[in-house]
């Protein structure tokens, strides 16, 4: 899975191939040797050695990714190609956008505190909010390698499915508990439009 102009897509696993460098250089040598050794003008052909290589991502082995569809308002977890399980979210407001792009998870947090990032909308807020019911993190949140942005529980409900967040992904809390433990560090997250 990779993103290109904005979609996720799926290159399925092929054979490769691998030029055997010294032995193709060697009958390359060779025949330019006994080329101008005859001073003829013919041409000659030279086989390339070549041979086979297993590819080394599979559709097995490429274990857990996340896609979310920011149109949808939908996070897909997939392990390797086969859905796994979806989940409604809650996305960015148009405001404060949820980034689009290729991202991984850097960090999870299991009752995560909330601490004030000192934007705008936050300058009325406390400098850190513990775990707990007023947590604007809710129980679990998986952080992204884009700042400030992760996938979190949120005690709004009714935020699920709307743009509500400063671009964040909300989910509902039983959402969220169950997604945490199914994906590890370094999964990879396509968001979409």
């Amino acid at each position: 899975m990779k993103l290109v102009d904005g979609a996720v897509v799926v290159t399925h696993s092929v054979a490769g191939r691998r030029v055997d460098t010294s032995g193709t250089i060697a009958a390359l040598t060779s025949a330019l040797d006994a080329k101008n050794a005859l001073s003829d003008e013919t041409s000659r052909s030279v086989a390339i050695l070549v041979s086979s290589v297993a590819p080394k991502v599979t559709e097995k082995s490429f274990g857990k990714a996340l896609v979310v569809d920011l149109s949808q308002r939908n996070i897909s977890l997939f392990n390797g190609l086969k859905l796994e399980k979806a989940y409604p979210c809650a996305i960015g407001t148009p405001g404060h956008p949820t980034p689009k792009g290729a991202f991984k998870i850097v960090g999870k947090r299991y009752m995560p505190t909330w601490r004030n990032p000192g934007s705008a909308w936050a300058k009325s807020m406390p400098a850190y909010i513990g775990p707990g019911p007023g947590n604007p993190l809710g129980t679990r949140a998986l952080n992204l390698d884009a700042s400030g942005i992760r996938i979190h529980g949120t005690s709004s409900n009714s935020s699920i499915g709307t743009a509500a967040s400063h671009g964040c992904m909300r989910m509902h809390m039983w959402d969220v508990e169950d997604l945490y433990p199914r994906v590890p560090l370094g999964t990879p997250v396509f968001v979409v439009h």
